[in-house]
């Protein structure tokens, strides 16, 4: 049943992370296996998961999830630039040390 707060607390630790590993591999498998673009596949999730939201919760309570999540990632560099910026955290290793 719905509520006021749009948290994973119905989830147990593990379930929460067996939703997220499931929502990975199936992007990934989109991306690799079906051949369809990364950025794609992203905004057809999001779109989504946030029209979910909206039919289950409401539109007031997706708008404020996207909000919040919005407000943890803003900023947030990407792959590419921080890896631009810290090639050598980025560098595949050789050899052994």
């Amino acid at each position: 049943m719905p509520t006021d707060d749009l948290t994973p607390g119905d989830l147990t630790p593990e379930e929460f992370a067996r939703v997220r590993q499931g929502v990975r591999l199936l992007v990934a498998h989109l991306v690799k296996a079906e051949d369809m673009p990364l950025a794609g596949v992203l905004a057809s999730a999001h779109a989504e998961i946030i029209g979910a939201i909206a039919a289950v919760y409401g539109g007031d309570m997706a708008a404020r999830s996207a909000r919040l999540a919005a407000d943890q990632v803003e900023g947030m560099p990407s792959l590419e630039e921080y890896a631009a910026e810290n090639p050598l955290a980025t560098m595949a290793t050789k050899g052994r040390a």
